[in-house]
């Protein structure tokens, strides 16, 4: 039976040492504790070193007395234990829990930083230590199991396997599945919230367990309750430490539009490369996600009808298969008609952009930082499609043939109208301001790419030449 007990440091904050023995024939064998800064978190690894001690082989010699740490944060193994467990692979301390580990390090006293932050093995799921010593495994291997499992049918996706790959390296997940409790789970919310993660970041963890939790109940018999991550959800979403994501109404303005125009045309002028000038005026006339755009195929596109299909266009129930037919607007036109003319292609390359989108997305991130733009996303770009479209008059169900939004829900998101619109504006008396936005400009493209190609039809020796020309004036 497992003892916590409440003490002080020197400055009164209180801290709790839980102390576990294992008894073999009336006599003790083994003895360990270890300090916490939270009582919680003393239950949680007490329950976990019995359950543990529980599955080990009851003909535990006992020809060797039991040792214990009066050291808070210290555990010591009797020989006798280590002995009845070398056919294992790990010991008992070796898969014991991380919860606590950080801030039980600051209460510890008489432990040397070295033993302090070794960090211990743990055995996996697959090892035999693990069935021995786990008889319900972490919740980290639940993750891993789950994301093994998942990948096998259809692969995840960037951000979800980004969150879970996440959350089996937090504290949370080093707990036994069936032990993690509410509390555990609010604490990992606050921890987080802590950390100025956004509450719509912390509860994509909260919907992540529940769905691990919930297969994990029923495709794989794990005794977990999945209402413990469904409860703890709610109380998370009655005291707003998790949220809905904020709808983002960020537009580039006119002097930002300019700006990019302008360095993205220098660049095609100076090297080629990654063509982010038509890439960003094709995001906004098709409305298109990026990586739906570097997946667009030539084969795909219906010129005479002005229609575009796109495969696995994203779906809550999944991407893949899901192909849709986007209409495509006039001022696309002549941003397709440069890249099939303009852009190098190798072998039997058929899409319009045959570039990688995470690549592009790079590229953006370091050019918005050179540039001095903060805030402005590539998939902002899409907003300023809908928008625009929004503010020419086009009605919803034509916006929702363009973007390819199931509902006007999800499409009010992304459509931003500006406050001179053409309704505002013949309300106040003003000209339509469509005309006065920034669009492709053909020539300019052109120019850039006439440059490029004279500077690569130079001879080197000449380029040399004439560079040091300009440096002697």
């Amino acid at each position: 039976m497992a003892s916590i007990m409440q003490r002080k440091k020197k400055d009164g904050t209180p801290y709790y040492t839980a102390t576990v023995r294992a008894r073999h024939q009336g006599e003790v064998v083994h003895s360990e504790s270890r300090s916490f800064p939270h009582r919680y978190e003393a239950e949680t690894w007490a329950a976990q070193r019995e359950r543990e001690l529980a599955y080990l082989p009851s003909s535990a010699p006992t020809n060797q007395p039991a040792t214990h740490s009066p050291v808070h944060g210290r555990q010591r193994t009797a020989t006798s234990l280590r002995t009845a467990t070398s056919s294992q692979t790990a010991t008992p301390s070796q898969v014991a829990p991380r919860w606590g580990m950080e801030q039980a390090e600051h209460a510890t006293r008489g432990t040397s930083s070295a033993a302090s932050t070794r960090k211990k093995p743990r055995a996996s799921m697959g090892s035999p230590s693990a069935h021995i010593l786990h008889h319900v495994p972490l919740l980290e291997d639940l993750i891993h199991r789950y994301i093994v499992e998942y990948d096998q049918t259809a692969p995840l996706g960037r951000t979800k396997r980004y969150d879970l790959v996440s959350l089996s390296r937090s504290r949370l997940a080093q707990i036994p599945a069936d032990l993690i409790r509410t509390d555990h789970v609010i604490a990992h919310v606050r921890e987080r919230r802590a950390l100025s993660v956004s509450g719509a970041t912390v509860k994509n963890d909260l919907i992540w367990l529940n769905a691990i939790f919930r297969y994990a109940r029923f495709a794989w018999n794990v005794p977990v309750d999945p209402q413990v991550i469904q409860q703890s959800m709610e109380i998370c979403r009655v005291e707003r430490l998790t949220h809905r994501a904020k709808k983002r109404y960020r537009r580039p303005s006119r002097e930002e539009m300019e700006i990019l125009g302008s360095d993205f045309l220098q660049q095609a002028a100076r090297r080629g490369g990654t063509p982010l000038y038509l890439l960003t005026w094709f995001a906004i006339y098709s409305c298109r996600r990026l990586s739906e755009i570097c997946r667009m195929r030539l084969p795909d596109f219906d010129e005479e009808n002005l229609v575009w299909k796109v495969d696995d266009l994203k779906h809550p129930e999944g991407s893949a298969g899901n192909e849709k037919w986007a209409w495509i607007t006039p001022e696309a036109l002549p941003v397709i008609h440069a890249a099939i003319r303009d852009i190098p292609r190798k072998g039997q390359e058929d899409r319009l952009f045959p570039v990688d989108s995470k690549t592009v997305s790079t590229l953006w991130t370091k050019k918005m930082r050179m540039l001095g733009i903060e805030d402005l996303h590539f998939h902002d770009l899409r907003h300023e499609g809908c928008s625009r479209l929004a503010d020419a008059g086009w009605t919803i169900p034509e916006i929702q043939k363009v973007s390819l939004h199931e509902s006007w829900a999800s499409l009010q998101i992304y459509v931003n109208t500006s406050q001179t619109s053409p309704r505002n504006s013949k309300a106040l008396g003003k000209p339509k301001p469509l005309a006065d936005i920034p669009h492709f400009d053909p020539a300019a493209w052109e120019a850039a790419i006439s440059t490029r190609a004279g500077r690569e039809s130079t001879p080197a020796a000449e380029r040399i030449l004439r560079f040091t020309r300009k440096e002697n004036r």
